[in-house]
């Protein structure tokens, strides 16, 4: 098991793939072969396998740690924010100073932020672009409407000739 840490640690994966799967055919439910194995299968972005491993760990333990901030770092990698926070959360209970945790929950939430922020831009953008097409239109109706308002001037002063005229051959 030892030997499969080593391995992992100088990134050979074959050899320490070996070693821990070595280990786990003795005893498979040896809790450190198993977060070896979870940890080379995250390593190797093989986050559904490693959920799985961290997932059998925290079955065998519930409060382990590794098993716990390794499970929160495969679900933050793989998108589920909300879930990885939970499990940061419970590595902070079993240990509240520890620091991947707390540095791994603030990674989280900062995330999270600045997606909203993110979103909150692209929302304001759109609002401005309408703002400003709204405007334009608004420019352009009351073009328009000066435009109608003119024609109906005419209009108007037309009628009151075509009266005047329609009077005069009256009187006549």
């Amino acid at each position: 098991n030892e030997k499969g840490q080593v391995y992992l640690e100088l990134e050979e994966y074959a050899l320490a793939r070996d070693a821990f799967s070595d280990v786990m055919e003795i005893d498979g439910n040896n809790i450190s072969a198993i977060l070896g194995l979870a940890e080379l299968n995250f390593k190797e972005e093989k986050n559904i396998k490693a959920e799985q491993l961290y997932d059998k760990v925290l079955l065998l333990d519930p409060d382990n740690l590794e098993g716990l901030l390794g499970k929160a770092n495969v679900l933050e990698n793989l998108g589920r924010s909300d879930d990885a926070l939970r499990y940061f959360d419970e590595a902070l209970e079993v240990d509240p100073d520890n620091l991947e945790a707390s540095n791994g929950r603030d990674s989280v939430l900062e995330h999270d932020v600045n997606a909203s922020l993110d979103l909150i831009l692209i929302i304001t953008i759109i609002g401005s672009v309408t703002s400003v097409f709204s405007f334009i239109v608004v420019m352009m109706k009351l073009k328009e409407n000066k435009k109608l308002h003119e024609r109906v001037l005419i209009a108007d002063e037309q009628i009151e000739d075509l009266v005047d005229k329609f009077m005069q051959r009256q009187k006549k």
